[in-house]
């Protein structure tokens, strides 16, 4: 009977030793499926962020698109009217020329009306809405 007592202590005892590292085995699992959803949650926050970060990089480059828009049209004013007051500036020279040499002959007309006509096509006004058209 003793060797029965034995024989099942020895069972009890690697059932015990069974259970501990089942027990050890499942606080390990534990542990990981911790980190598991900490990482998750981690990479989630990551996620996020990066989609703000980008939405805000649209939004801004949109912002910024605008601003060029924007300066481009005043850029393109402010040369028509530099144009107009070159064409201006040439009219009056040649308007002053004209007195002071007197221009009579058909040949020198002509000439001065050429001259002033290429002025105008050179210094011409732009169509600023349609050369800076947005798209």
């Amino acid at each position: 009977m003793t060797s029965d007592f034995g024989g099942l202590l020895d069972n009890i005892q690697q059932v015990s030793t069974e259970l501990g590292k089942l027990s050890q085995a499942i606080a390990e699992a534990r542990k990981w499926r911790q980190r598991a959803v900490r990482l998750a949650i981690i990479a989630a926050v990551i996620a996020a962020g990066a989609f703000l970060a980008t939405g805000l990089a649209i939004l801004q480059a949109s912002r910024n698109t605008d601003a060029i828009h924007a300066s481009q049209l005043a850029g393109c004013i402010a040369s028509n009217q530099t144009r107009a007051g070159e064409v201006q500036l040439w009219e009056r020279a040649v308007q002053v020329n004209s007195q002071q040499l007197g221009l009579v002959t058909p040949r020198q007309r002509e000439r001065t009306r050429s001259f002033l006509a290429y002025m105008h096509r050179t210094f011409h006004p732009l169509d600023c809405q349609r050369l800076y058209a947005q798209k």
